[in-house]
């Protein structure tokens, strides 16, 4: 009898990913197409990747959020042995490059200027209110939208690798 995955797992010869600064077409191992779904699993729930709520939504949830993901990436990439190049990338330079050009630079840019303005806050002025009146909050939110956009492409080639189809809201 059939395996569960050898009869519902969609099996793709190559993969091709275009978001933000990454371009890339590769073959995907077994081993990558399991490393994809362990990914998915946090990338795909996490709030950093989910619409941002202006009016309910914190800044500081997405970026403890997206250094999560950071971190949980960065494991499951040392633990994914290197498969050969047949191309231009695989799949953990693809990964590498999503945390070096487009989760790293963010989260280095915005921070340490929340934090900043975070130990200013009076006491009797809520976390909220005075995260809304971060003057830089528009500006972050604009890029935060820009890296959501890389995320989602990124999201759905994981989706492809790991066999998975995900809902569109």
């Amino acid at each position: 009898a059939a395996k569960f995955d050898e009869v519902f797992m969609i099996r793709l010869e190559s993969v091709s990913i275009s978001a933000g600064p990454i371009e890339a077409t590769f073959k995907p191992t077994d081993e990558e197409r399991d490393a994809a779904w362990r990914i998915l699993v946090d990338l795909g729930t996490s709030i950093a990747t989910q619409p941002f709520l202006d009016a309910s939504g914190h800044i500081r949830d997405v970026l403890t959020s997206l250094h999560k993901t950071f971190h949980s990436t960065k494991l499951i990439l040392k633990d994914l042995r290197p498969s050969r190049f047949d191309g231009d990338m695989n799949f953990a330079s693809v990964c590498m490059s999503l945390l070096t050009q487009c989760l790293g630079p963010f989260l280095a840019k915005w921070h340490e200027p929340l934090n900043d303005y975070e130990t200013s806050r009076e006491k009797s002025t809520s976390e909220r209110a005075h995260e809304h009146s971060w003057p830089l909050r528009t500006e972050c939110l604009g890029e935060l939208r820009e890296l959501q956009r890389t995320m989602h492409a990124f999201t759905q080639l994981l989706s492809e690798l790991a066999g998975v189809r995900l809902n569109e809201a």
